[in-house]
């Protein structure tokens, strides 16, 4: 016997979603997927709209002056094209920072060629900058937490002790560690932090030159430029007003880098990911407002079916005098214990989606999700949210019993024509939905297929990556160069295998662009791979190799590769096509299908700082003399910083695709699952509501087939004009610029139309068959 009354409250609750509770679980784990993405979707927005990257201590607004390439990639401009800003009146700051290797050496550890941000001091204070305590900021170096960690192995003692360089007179000192915050600034990991005084000893000029140096540190394009303003400004104005003037020093001259200049709002060091983070934003936004709308249908209509199947007794405790209260305590009780729930989960979705993006992505607020930084707002606000959704689903059903008319008439045969409107539209949506979400999950179904698909070149090949500090190796003649283990040659590339530059083709050739691998490799990189090349690198002294994904691009856009020379930018200019490979897939085989293009090293300016070679697995390379002693004959304090198979490297890039693909797939099949349930309570509704002229026709011997077509009717109707708003949509997407034109007509769309057809169909076929089994009397007769 329960004596207490919330209990029993409960346990009435309970038994009232007998034979339902399943729909229960689903709008439970719906509610909270919701509520995890809202609040993501709540700071990602608040991070890409109204903050400034973490490592700025500031919270004024800023605007960045660069440069950016067509495929949105920056670049710097010159120091003198950033000076002329201190000329315009409502300018009332304006500093500078740039990147750059620093061959530094230390006594005690070995240093290969740091990455520095070198900075104006005036930096410091313009942003705000988070700097251990000192009032030297004009001479000395800071390490960034990471670089300490890496390279120092976290010594308290590093501090106040020196680095020297060969073009420095005086030894440099490590003035401290600079906050984790740093360990990212925009698409960079620098190791160090340091004082533009230094810039002048690394030019090509002698350092009594100092006015060739002047002019030479004014006129290369390296620098990006931050300011303030005393009142908002037209960066659009401005950016054109700037392009139309000469920035170039008088008797230097520099070889443009092909970016065209360009003023962002905010601190903007990266805008081609930051592009892609508001495009995520854009589509989770899509995504949080189609799962509101499927689970807020959802739980209207489970409670609605709730209330209806309850009337009577409802009815009947109203006659023995219950309160309207009495009615919503149990249902007020059980929804505070469910959205406890949701919280719940919800906050275990964010510690799971927290620690993946802390172990696989760069992200450059490093407390963008955290639990003890403003993430915990945004999740009271998504929670809040959800309640008021979920009340929302409860008091309208709840006031309807109260309305006999408007009670009556739910229960009745016919509906009013914006009933039939409301209802036809959200089966459109629901469908549209459906369809979308089924595209998605064939999609990553394929790319996950792909890990079981063999790969087509020898997986065993070991990478080792080399760093120095200085020298060169003769790229010329290392295919003659043989081991002493193996007495297989050595192939090289400039970047290891899975870290390739990026290179935006096609703008001229195709009238627009597509983004491609670039790789930098020797004749042999194919033979010591064992990949198919459709002719012999051996010849290889210019010209492209492309894979077979790219092939297949350039063919669908009518591209002759065998008479047209490939444009690459003003850089590396045109190279007509040598061969072609079979797909290489560097960053796993989730992205099989990425265009490649391989260039010789022939093609390659400047001396590389690292260089990857490619051995036999056989080889112990932290053994082998012969190795060490070739490396050592033509770079300096060559090192050995990394070895491991081509295997173990593609494995490590298709676990995280994985992790992220067993998400993907959880969302999908909720979502899916979710408008199939929809679907379903709608069908049974309207097979309700025309029950009676279903058993006219069953009581005159129709077939079944007809009555699958009365029912399929207004259903086929709603599928058809899902299909026409699905792909209107993505063609509008693609007129805007977010998405790439693909065949419409390709097999995954189709499979995607049938599968949602199917999903609909069995939506209608199962009533339809439970209703067909009820006696014609019942079917007939009026309640």
């Amino acid at each position: 016997m329960v004596s207490s009354r919330l209990l029993f409250d409960l346990l009435c609750e309970w038994n009232r979603w007998a034979g339902q509770r399943g729909k229960v679980l689903i709008l439970i784990v719906g509610f909270s997927l919701i509520s995890f993405v809202f609040a993501m979707v709540l700071r990602l927005g608040d991070v890409l709209f109204f903050e400034n990257p973490d490592w700025v201590g500031s919270e004024a607004d800023f605007y960045t002056l660069s440069s950016v390439y067509d495929d949105g990639r920056q670049a710097g401009v010159s120091q003198q094209t950033i000076a002329s800003l201190k000329d315009l009146p409502y300018v009332t700051d304006v500093a500078w920072l740039r990147t750059r290797t620093f061959d530094f050496r230390s006594n005690d550890y070995a240093l290969y060629q740091p990455l520095a941000l070198v900075f104006e001091p005036h930096l410091v204070d313009l942003l705000q900058l988070e700097f251990p305590a000192t009032d030297k900021r004009s001479t000395g170096v800071w390490l960034t937490q990471r670089y300490w960690r890496e390279a120092f192995n976290s010594d308290p003692e590093v501090v106040g002790k020196y680095l020297t360089h060969e073009k420095l007179s005086n030894s440099v000192p490590i003035r401290g560690v600079l906050p984790q915050q740093f360990n990212r600034i925009g698409p960079w990991s620098p190791d160090i932090l340091l004082p533009a005084d230094y810039l002048r000893y690394v030019t090509p000029f002698a350092p009594s030159s100092t006015l060739m140096i002047d002019r030479f540190l004014r006129s290369v394009p390296e620098y990006y430029g931050f300011f303030k303003t005393r009142r908002p400004i037209d960066v659009e104005r401005l950016s054109q007003e700037m392009r139309n003037n000469d920035f170039s020093v008088q008797g230097m001259q520099v070889e443009s880098h092909g970016g065209e200049l360009n003023i962002f709002n905010g601190i903007m060091l990266d805008q081609k990911s930051a592009t892609m983070l508001k495009q995520l934003w854009t589509f989770s936004v899509l995504l949080v407002i189609a799962l509101v709308s499927i689970f807020s249908l959802n739980a209207f209509m489970s409670f609605s079916n709730r209330n209806l199947l309850l009337a009577d007794e409802y009815r009947v405790l109203q006659t023995i005098g219950a309160q309207p209260i009495d009615l919503v305590r149990p249902v007020i009780v059980a929804s505070v214990i469910k959205m406890g729930i949701i919280a719940l989960i919800s906050l275990g979705l964010n510690v799971l989606a927290s620690h993946f993006i802390s172990m696989n992505v760069h992200v450059t607020r490093l407390d963008l999700f955290s639990l003890d930084g403003k993430y915990p707002y945004y999740w009271a606000l998504s929670l809040v949210f959800i309640t008021l959704i979920y009340a929302t689903a409860i008091i309208f059903p709840l006031m309807s019993l109260r309305k006999k008319t408007l009670f009556s008439r739910v229960m009745g045969t016919n509906r009013g024509y914006k009933q039939l409107l409301v209802g036809q539209g959200s089966l459109i949506f629901q469908l549209s939905i459906a369809i979308i979400a089924t595209i998605a999950a064939i999609q990553i179904s394929k790319q996950q297929l792909a890990l079981f698909a063999p790969f087509n070149f020898n997986t065993s090949v070991q990478q080792v990556v080399i760093n120095h500090h200085g020298g060169r190796l003769p790229i010329e003649s290392i295919e003659d160069v043989r081991n002493d283990d193996t007495n297989n040659a050595l192939a090289l590339s400039v970047a290891p295998f899975d870290k390739p530059q990026t290179l935006s083709v096609g703008a001229r050739e195709l009238g627009f662009e597509r983004e491609f691998e670039v790789h930098y490799v020797s004749q042999n990189y194919f033979n010591q791979l064992s990949a198919q090349v459709s002719a012999d690198t051996r010849d290889w002294k210019s010209g492209v190799v492309i894979n077979r994904t790219a092939q297949q691009f350039l063919a669908e856009n009518r591209f002759n590769i065998r008479a047209t020379p490939l444009y690459l930018g003003k850089i590396l200019g045109s190279h007509r096509i040598f061969g072609v490979v079979d797909d290489i897939p560097h960053g796993g085989r989730f992205k099989r299908d990425q265009p490649t293009l391989y260039l010789p090293l022939s093609t390659v300016f400047s001396t590389p700082q690292s260089y990857t070679l490619y051995l036999d697995e056989r080889m112990d390379v932290s053994s082998s003399g012969a190795l060490q002693n070739y490396l050592d004959t033509h770079l300096v304090d060559a090192q050995i910083t990394s070895s491991s198979t081509l295997k173990a490297v593609i494995d490590a890039q298709e676990a995280r695709a994985q992790q992220l693909f067993y998400f993907s797939i959880s969302v999908v099949i909720i979502t899916l699952f979710g408008i199939a349930l929809t679907l379903g309570y709608q069908v049974r509704s309207r097979l309700q509501l025309e029950k009676a002229d279903y058993g006219v026709l069953i009581a005159i011997g129709a077939p079944f087939n007809a009555l699958l077509i009365k029912a399929c009717k207004p259903i086929a109707m709603g599928f058809g004009a899902a299909v026409i708003v699905t792909f209107a949509g993505y063609m509008l997407l693609v007129h805007l610029g977010y998405l790439h034109h693909v065949n419409l007509a390709s097999a995954i769309n189709l499979i995607a139309l049938v599968l949602v057809g199917l999903i609909t169909l069995s939506a209608v076929v199962l009533p339809l068959l439970k209703l067909t089994r009820s006696q014609v009397i019942d079917l007939i007769k009026q309640e």
